[in-house]
């Protein structure tokens, strides 16, 4: 009975070793033998029982090389002073594997003071250890980063962590000013309304928000935008939120960067502007003369039809149904007169872009109105091929009309250039399956050849002998800023065709 007992206990001590993962011995001194070592002790050093004896050396062996030394002297100590004895070691496996041992020695004692056995433990902590280390290089990770990481309470938001990035960012020396902080506190004034009333709230009840945020520095006062991400952290046994974490960007850089791209973007588009008014006035200023000869003609009937009248109003009462005739040629006159200037005044006015619902066709009979006197002049027959019942489309007239006024100036230059053939410009409309509108404009000059091609379109390249080049490059950027798509090819027997492309834009407010 008391054996079977006995082998009870044993057989309790052993489970309680293997599921506690420690080991004994005991170690007789005078005899320098092992009298004692558990089944447990010969696995965590990675020996067999079966195939090794319990020896002082044969587990010393299996002590890691770099700590051997340490181990050996603390034992020494041990037996010498009769004091316990503690150290954490590692042992390295056959297999290469490495083990972690927090070990403590007892030395029992005769009535001399004398070490009679040496009572020993070793526990394998390789989890633990491990486990430590994770969270030691997880520290150091969070440490070393660039970025703000932080751990809030629930009650304020009052960090009860952050790292080093979070301390320079917000202006901390220490954690000791960081942790006196609420977490609203952290938030640029303007901002704190709507952490409190979405995104604290948002976080609580759907585990986390993201988004761009704004942080105030503590010694300046000035906003520190970043990139705010911000996450519940649940208690793994309840489920219960316990804190909130947050990782945090700054990105005062960007913002900076963004800035001043918009700033170039805006110095570019007034750039553009300036030179497509440029080209405006310029290609007004070509047609000068003929503009003159435009108007003129309505001045000079004015004068004529105003000296009838008074011949009429001379010749007595009985004329005055002459006299309304000649009124009313001076009115229209008039007004003819006005309509060119006005157009004239509208493209080389300063005004910014706009869009409005346009019909492409009536903005073409404008331009072929104001170049009509210079096709004249070189004996051009201006003829139109304009689909009915166009879709309107969302552009701006202006520059709409400095687009076409370009082509069809380019197209006369083209063919008073030329002796050969007739002299016609075709200026056709239609609608693309895509919901658009396409115009071409057709010449019957010298043509384009295929290496002109390519490069008609660049900015200051030109094929005139007095020019800047930049033309038809602001008609594609203005073309392509409208959504659509500008090319020229050359016809098949002569001369060259524009064309381009508009989208139909039903956004665009009537």
């Amino acid at each position: 009975m008391a054996q079977e007992k006995l082998q009870r206990s044993e057989a309790y001590l052993a489970a309680a070793q293997k599921l506690t993962h420690t080991g004994s011995w005991v170690w007789d001194p005078g005899s320098q033998m092992v009298l004692y070592c558990s089944e447990e002790m010969f696995r965590i050093f990675g020996l067999d029982p079966r195939e090794s004896s319990p020896t002082r050396e044969k587990f010393r062996q299996q002590i890691h090389p770099e700590d051997r030394d340490l181990v050996r002297k603390r034992f020494e100590k041990a037996l010498c002073e009769g004091i316990d004895s503690f150290a954490e070691y590692r042992v390295l496996l056959p297999d290469g594997a490495v083990r972690y041992i927090n070990a403590s020695g007892h030395p029992v004692l005769d009535q001399d003071g004398e070490p009679i056995e040496f009572v020993g433990t070793a526990v394998d902590v390789t989890e633990r250890k491990q486990t430590e280390l994770e969270r030691r290089h997880l520290a150091s990770l969070v440490e070393q980063a660039g970025d703000l990481m932080a751990i809030a309470d629930l009650s304020g938001g009052t960090p009860i962590y952050l790292n080093k990035a979070g301390l320079r960012m917000v202006g901390f020396d220490s954690w000791e000013e960081a942790r006196t902080r609420r977490g609203i506190h952290y938030m640029y004034p303007e901002d704190r309304q709507f952490v409190n009333d979405v995104l604290w709230p948002t976080v609580l009840e759907k585990g986390c928000w993201s988004g761009e945020m704004r942080f105030r520095h503590f010694k300046t006062g000035e906003p520190i935008p970043v990139l705010y991400s911000a996450f519940r952290i649940d208690d793994p046994e309840t489920g219960q939120p316990v804190n909130v974490g947050n990782v945090c960007r700054d990105i005062t850089e960007r913002k900076r960067a963004e800035a001043e791209a918009l700033e170039k973007d805006g110095r570019y588009r007034e750039m553009q502007m300036e030179l497509a008014h440029a080209n405006r006035v310029a290609t007004v200023g070509q047609l000068t003369a003929s503009i003159a000869h435009e108007v003129n003609q309505p001045v000079a009937a004015t004068v004529t039809n105003a000296q009838a009248a008074l011949r009429w109003l001379r010749a007595g009462v009985s004329n005055l149904e002459e006299v309304q005739k000649a009124l009313t040629r001076i009115i229209k006159d008039g007004d003819r007169a006005g309509e060119v200037i006005n157009r004239i005044r509208a493209l080389i006015n300063k005004a910014p872009p706009r869009r409005d619902r346009l019909g492409i066709n009536g903005v073409i009979l404008e331009i072929i109105e104001l170049t009509r006197g210079e096709a004249g002049k070189n004996g051009i027959s201006v003829l139109t091929e304009l689909a009915d019942q166009l879709p309107v489309v969302g552009a701006d007239r202006v520059q709409l009309q400095q687009v076409l006024l370009n082509l069809i100036v380019n197209a006369i230059e083209a063919m008073g250039a030329t002796d050969e053939g007739p002299r016609e410009l075709l200026i056709s409309t239609g609608e693309i399956e895509s919901s658009g509108v396409m115009v071409a404009v057709r010449d019957s000059g010298p043509g384009l050849e295929s290496a002109m091609l390519t490069r008609i379109f660049d900015s200051f390249y030109t094929t005139k002998q007095t020019g800047l080049g930049l033309g038809l490059s602001i008609c594609r950027s203005i073309i392509e800023a409208h959504g659509g798509r500008l090319w020229a090819s050359a016809n098949q027997r002569r001369g060259a065709t524009f064309q381009f492309t508009l989208p139909v834009d039903a956004n665009i407010p009537s």
